[in-house]
């Protein structure tokens, strides 16, 4: 049980061994600038028992009033804030500091200088600082510097019987919202930064913890927190925001009327006008935009909300794709994205493609609007954890089939499916491959003339007994509806028997062995081709 006057850090239903702040002591933080880190500070602050709060914000003047404000602070002060609370603004330089920049200050040089800028605003023991953006003040190209500095703080918040929490950001994450971490790493298994030891760093402290992404979750990582005479090591916790907008820990099941969200934005909507196009009614909270390229620049602070795009028109799936992959890539795996169909269905390979881009699901053309709602509601709290193809121009090239539809001599037919063999690996992409015997009394010109082939990509040909049918980006699943097509329900007039191959390359293999000591009657004279590959 917490004594009156000690505080904790603000993350509802998280034990008290994880958060709570001796009332003497230094903590650590690693988090970079986020929602999660403002609701931390901001909360923390708000619920905290100290006699008094001192807020530095590593931010300019006017950004802090216009958090203050949103807050409810006002020249009077707030209610439900502690009374006796400063807030400070610590301005970010206008460009990060480099290596041999930090090298040139002496040890303890920043740190005391921000250390007395705080003290212009009264100390006072049992006093709760929170500093944002502390970083500025250490020596993070050495590793001696470094634990000379947190020992220096220790001593300072000791001599002055206060709590101090640095928010600390100097552990960069990844690029990529796609895999953030603390730098790809677990914090647990690893103490050092750039090379630079933080083992006698991190040693100075109370307690040290990480609020990281992981794959798009946040995650509270405790490497090691005291609190009196207990400590806990190498925790954590999934964390979710509340609907007001506070840091809790993930619920392992849902309870009745509870809604915890990855992201503050998870509520937000946006379609493309292409994709509600038509509808009576759409949702008023809904936000509409032109078109899929209004879309990522609507986007570019969004983390978590739904993104409904349209497939509308046949040759804009590059754009759809482009735009799908910006997304993804730029916001990460907690934004939910969803494709509706507009108008005409989308081919399976191409549906495959969307998804492996970072689509969440393609909604069919024939969901209600009541129904394309539940949709997106089914898809909340989801994070994509799909591998997302780093080049959407590659994986757009490996589902579009060349231009050869129709009949092709065996050695052609052989060698178009070996190319596409070797292309299918960038999607996994299924095709379908057929054999089909004939009839006794069907001459095999008469089949090939049946042969109804419409769609790019799909080829036939054959040998002495057998018919081949190849059928670009078609699971074996739907190869039997897309038979009768070809055929219009005749199947029973020309063939005895049908086998398939969802596998093929060894069958293959056998064809051109076949064919190269006993060459196939080539029919190319007698159909007239639409295409051959070159």
């Amino acid at each position: 049980m917490r004594r009156r006057g000690n505080s904790r850090l603000a993350i509802e239903s998280l034990p008290d061994a994880y958060t709570a702040l001796d009332s003497v002591g230094l903590y650590a933080v690693h988090v970079s600038a986020s929602p999660a880190r403002d609701a931390l500070l901001f909360d923390t602050a708000k619920n905290s028992r100290a006699k008094k709060v001192t807020l530095v914000l590593n931010r300019d003047t006017t950004e802090v009033a216009a958090f203050l404000r949103e807050r409810g602070f006002t020249s009077r002060g707030a209610a439900a804030w502690p009374r006796k609370i400063n807030v400070l603004a610590c301005p970010p330089s206008g460009q990060e500091m480099s290596m041999e920049q930090s090298a040139a200050f002496p040890t303890l040089g920043r740190l005391i200088g921000g250390l007395q800028a705080i003290r212009r605003y009264g100390l006072k023991a049992g006093s709760l600082y929170l500093v944002e953006g502390a970083d500025s003040w250490l020596s993070w190209h050495n590793s001696a510097a470094l634990a000379q500095e947190a020992d220096y703080l220790a001593h300072w918040c000791k001599a002055r019987r206060c709590v101090m929490v640095l928010f600390l950001s100097y552990h960069r994450q990844s690029d990529s919202p796609l895999d953030r971490s603390i730098d790809g790493q677990d914090p647990f298994s690893r103490d050092s930064s750039g090379g630079v030891s933080l083992h006698g760093f991190h040693g100075a402290f109370t307690g040290v913890a990480y609020l990281s992404q992981s794959l798009g979750e946040m995650v509270w990582m405790a490497k090691f927190w005291r609190v009196q005479d207990a400590m806990v090591t190498a925790q954590s916790q999934a964390l979710r925001f509340t609907p007001e907008g506070r840091l809790a820990i993930a619920l392992s099941t849902r309870e009745v009327g509870a809604s915890m969200l990855l992201t503050r934005d998870e509520h937000r909507v946006l379609a493309t006008r292409a994709a509600v196009e038509a509808e009576e009614w759409v949702p008023p909270e809904w936000e509409i935009v032109s078109d899929h390229d209004a879309m990522t620049a609507a986007c570019q602070q969004a983390r978590g909300a739904t993104v409904l795009l349209d497939y509308s028109l046949a040759d804009d799936l590059d754009g759809l794709c482009r735009t799908v992959h910006e997304l993804r890539s730029h916001c990460g795996r907690a934004i939910k994205i969803v494709v509706r169909e507009r108008g005409l269905s989308m081919r399976h390979q191409n549906e495959l493609l969307v998804l492996s881009l970072g689509a969440n699901v393609v909604a069919s053309r024939n969901l209600s609007l009541a129904q394309l709602q539940c949709l997106i509601e089914s898809t909340q709290g989801q994070l994509s954890t799909r591998p997302i193809i780093d080049d959407y121009r590659t994986a757009l090239a490996a589902v579009q089939s060349e231009s050869a539809r129709g009949y092709l001599n065996m050695a052609a037919f052989c060698d178009y499916v070996e190319r596409l063999i070797e292309r299918r690996h960038v999607l996994h992409l299924p095709h379908a491959m057929l054999r089909l015997q004939l009839c006794s009394d069907v001459s095999h010109l008469e089949v090939l003339q049946a042969c109804a082939l419409l769609r790019s990509g799909d080829i036939c040909s054959a040998d002495a007994d057998f018919l081949y049918l190849f059928l670009f980006g078609c699971p074996v699943s739907d190869a039997d509806i897309v038979l009768e097509k070809i055929f219009d329900s005749k199947l029973n007039c020309y063939f005895e028997n049908t086998e398939y191959y969802g596998v093929f390359k060894d069958r293959i293999a056998q064809m051109k062995a076949q064919n190269s000591r006993h060459p196939a009657p080539d029919y190319t004279d007698v159909l007239a081709a639409p295409g051959v590959p070159s």
